[in-house]
């Protein structure tokens, strides 16, 4: 009887690991292998992008692994997992437009995107429904893949242009501005008389005073009903969605007058809050300048701006400032989660907002809280400041200040580093290595910073030699 009862239980145990095994998606170990099999096999290649392999395995193999999910995606594509420990990592980001992860994107034989799914899939059910509406987009010949080479070639339709940018929106794909203008140029003007049509060209992103943009405001009843009317989600994702294009424009074409576009752009949606406004701008400028390499601008920019918001107020005052801006945007927050719950007249599950705001510095270091965000504002830019390699005496004893101020507010292991490597530009060795040993001791209390210590201690080591 017993042995019996232990075949039994070998027996199963032996199917439980064979079910395990087989019930994996089975994922190339290239993108080239993957689209060379896709090529050869004459199917997709669904691409499964995360952060890190092993939260991955923790977060989705519960989903993926499904016998059902992955019989279907074997069946159907050819699979590749890439996470951040995957060197073209960056690069996937950049091209696909990213944000969020686990991502599930589609791609043909030559590496061109066919369908992005709007979200990570949170059940079995969604995961296969991504996987099918790939498929059946891909066979409809209305693929994001055969509408951009259609668009490459000049042989989009009005309605097939309309289309593509809403199956681009709906992909997270944001930058759709040349399209937007392209789009407008078809239009009557009793076209840019309808509401839909209006709120269709503002949600594309259009550059701020740019063709699509002053089309669309040719009747500002409509946009200002707009702006009244849709929730307030919508209308901060078409604000977002200008910024960021006009902003990306101008970079691409080191163009300033866009940037001045840009930056009158954001004082109007901060019309009730100038200061606010103001500030935004001159952090826009500031990126910009960064981007292109303006230092001359750059520098003298940053001084005035940094001294004028964080320099004459106490550290006191910063954390009450820190604190009232951050109950201002747990408002916002507020206010859009009661909007969306009125809408679908059912609760919204959010994530939490509130004062544990997460922030990573300079070498990896991770803090939370108001506070440190004002701090962490002050220790970028004096990073920024040494990065940039400027010598200049004036501008290296503001990247100090500002540094010694982040430190006041918040010392953080990140922001002695920082001031160490600020001294040693300024030629003050001992100084530099003291903060190091600083930077050295606070990371020493926490096991979780085993990279940060050991590049802190490298750093150090280059200080005493004088070799930084």
């Amino acid at each position: 009887m017993k042995r019996s009862f232990r075949i039994f239980w070998a027996t199963k145990l032996i199917l439980l690991i064979s079910i395990s095994s087989f019930a994996q998606i089975k994922y190339q170990k290239t993108i080239k292998e993957a689209l060379e099999k896709a090529s050869a096999d004459k199917m997709l290649v669904f691409v499964h992008a995360g952060i890190s392999r092993w939260i991955m395995d923790m977060k989705v193999s519960r989903i993926s692994d499904q016998p059902r999910i992955a019989n279907f995606y074997n069946k159907n594509f050819v699979n590749y997992l890439i996470t951040s420990d995957s060197p073209e990592f960056a690069d996937y980001l950049a091209r696909y437009q990213i944000n969020s992860y686990p991502a599930l994107f589609f791609l043909n034989a030559e590496g061109q995107l066919v369908f992005k799914a709007p979200r990570a899939a949170m059940s079995s059910d969604e995961f296969i429904a991504y996987g099918q509406e790939a498929l059946d987009v891909f066979k409809s010949g209305k693929s994001l893949s055969a509408y951009e080479q259609k668009h490459k070639a000049g042989n989009l339709s009005i309605e097939e242009l309309k289309d593509y940018v809403q199956m681009r929106i709906k992909a997270g794909l944001f930058d759709n501005s040349e399209l937007a203008d392209r789009y407008v140029e078809s239009l009557t003007v009793g076209q840019l008389d309808n509401y839909k049509e209006v709120l269709f060209i503002l949600q594309t992103g259009p550059l701020a005073y740019g063709k699509a943009y002053k089309l669309a405001y040719t009747n500002l009843k409509i946009t200002d009903s707009i702006y009244k009317n849709e929730p307030p989600q919508e209308r901060i994702d078409i604000n977002n969605r200008i910024i960021s294009n006009t902003f990306n424009a101008a970079v691409a074409k080191k163009d300033y007058n866009m940037l001045n576009n840009l930056n009158n752009f954001i004082r109007a949606i901060h019309i009730r809050n100038y200061k606010e406004g103001s500030e935004q701008a001159t952090l826009k400028s500031l990126a910009f300048y960064k981007a292109v390499n303006d230092t001359a601008n750059y520098f003298s920019t940053a001084s005035y701006h940094y001294d004028q918001s964080y320099m004459g107020q106490n550290v006191d005052s910063l954390r009450k400032l820190a604190l009232k801006n951050q109950e201002a945007r747990d408002e916002m927050n507020t206010s859009i989660k009661t909007s969306r719950t009125l809408a679908n007249k059912k609760p919204v599950r959010t994530p939490p907002s509130g004062k544990n705001v997460t922030r990573v510095v300079t070498r990896t270091v991770t803090i939370s809280g108001t506070n440190s965000m004002t701090a962490n504002a002050l220790n970028s830019i004096a990073w920024d400041f040494y990065t940039m390699g400027t010598r200049n005496k004036n501008y290296l004893t503001k990247a100090m200040h500002w540094s010694l101020r982040s430190i006041e507010i918040d010392p953080d292991p990140a922001y002695y580093d920082t001031l160490a490597h600020i001294f040693y530009r300024m030629g003050l060795f001992d100084e530099a290595i003291l903060n190091q040993n600083k930077a050295i001791a606070l990371l020493m209390k926490n096991p979780e910073y085993k990279k940060p210590l050991s590049d802190a201690r490298t750093e150090l080591v280059k200080m005493q030699e004088r070799n930084l």
